[in-house]
């Protein structure tokens, strides 16, 4: 049931006087609760009908059962997938009550409490709050990357006239990790991988002509050579020559664009010279296909060929602020598979 402001206002004074159960039907809602209250908050809900982490809550018994009361109301039996938000008891909130299904699935499936925190982020930003405090969740890693994945969005080529047409960006914080050091490293441990994942997006977002292969290298290395134990090295296509890298060479000959290599290489254990991990991410920064041309349809969403490359180059990103004990290399080639009169041609032969 969707309550407008003005029938909040003119029936706040009223609804002390009445029971729980009526406060429920004047306040409760699926919908907006209210654009005056600009704070958030996000709760997990079992479908026991238990909140999660009550004893980290710092909620009374009353606020407890005003919140169960609400969720019983609107239907809420903390499903996985469910959200219903309302208003706490004093008005001053908005609460995004979460479903996190059964409390024994919910400890050992991190994606339920990423998903379920990722979904009432979401409504609590449709609602421009301020601020979003998450309750404590089972998992406080998947919860604060549910949460800063949450808040992604590209829109550095758009002109936004009006105010009201940028995205919120509220201030997002853990309620438990302001009691237990251990789940503080747990909560910036998951925000590591969302940032990592978050600039995945951008990379794969950005136009083909915003990411060549020249421009993709050139972000790799501004974004990674300042961390720690991170060295990269960019090749131009003479290095590829004498690398007698054929396949790579014979793709990027019908594009304007030079082809780039980018070798990241991650000290983490100076101790050893081996190398833990390899990893090689797939950079076409826009592939038509050449003369084998793919259908019209969707071919905008080549731009993102070069996914691969972005999740390799995102990953050694997460990998060296974690400080992970591990040497790591990764590796790139890019460049762009267009058609032209260079262009390789279907049976050619390239060594």
């Amino acid at each position: 049931m969707n309550v407008s402001l003005a029938k909040v206002s003119r029936s706040a004074a009223l609804a002390a006087t009445r029971s729980p159960l009526s406060a429920v039907r004047m306040f409760a809602t699926s919908g907006t609760p209210s654009t005056h209250a600009r704070e958030g908050l996000v709760l997990g809900l079992y479908s026991s009908n238990k909140l999660c982490g009550v004893d980290q809550a710092n909620l009374s018994q009353a606020q407890q059962q005003h919140i169960l009361d609400h969720a019983s109301a609107l239907g809420h039996k903390g499903e996985s997938g469910t959200v219903h938000l309302m208003l706490s008891d004093d008005l001053k909130k908005q609460i995004a009550v979460v479903g996190l299904g059964s409390e024994s699935a919910a400890e050992g499936q991190t994606e339920v409490v990423r998903m379920a925190v990722a979904s009432g982020v979401k409504r609590l930003c449709a609602n421009k709050v301020d601020s979003v405090t998450i309750g404590p969740m089972p998992c406080a890693r998947s919860a604060s990357e549910g949460a800063t994945l949450a808040l992604y969005s590209f829109d550095k080529f758009k002109n936004t006239a009006k105010a009201d047409d940028k995205p919120n960006q509220p201030q997002i914080k853990f309620m438990a990790a302001e009691q237990k050091k251990e789940l503080a490293a747990e909560w910036t441990a998951g925000e590591v991988y969302a940032e990592a994942q978050n600039w995945a997006r951008d990379l794969m977002n950005t136009p083909a002509n915003h990411m060549t292969p020249s421009i993709f290298a050139q972000n790799v290395k501004s974004e990674l050579e300042k961390l720690d134990g991170v060295q990269v090295n960019s090749y131009d296509g003479k290095w590829a020559e004498e690398q007698r890298m054929g396949g790579l060479l014979a793709v990027s000959r019908g594009s304007e664009e030079p082809l780039r290599f980018v070798e990241i290489i991650y000290r983490g254990n100076q101790a050893s010279g081996d190398v833990s991990l390899a990893m090689v991410g797939k950079g076409i920064t826009f592939d038509t296909g050449g003369y084998s041309l793919k259908p019209g349809k969707h071919m905008d969403l080549m731009k993102g060929d070069m996914g691969g490359g972005a999740t390799v180059v995102a990953a050694m990103r997460a990998i060296a602020k974690l400080r992970m004990p591990i040497n790591v290399v990764a590796t790139v080639p890019l460049c762009e598979n267009m058609i032209s009169g260079r262009a390789t041609k279907v049976s050619d032969i390239y060594t």
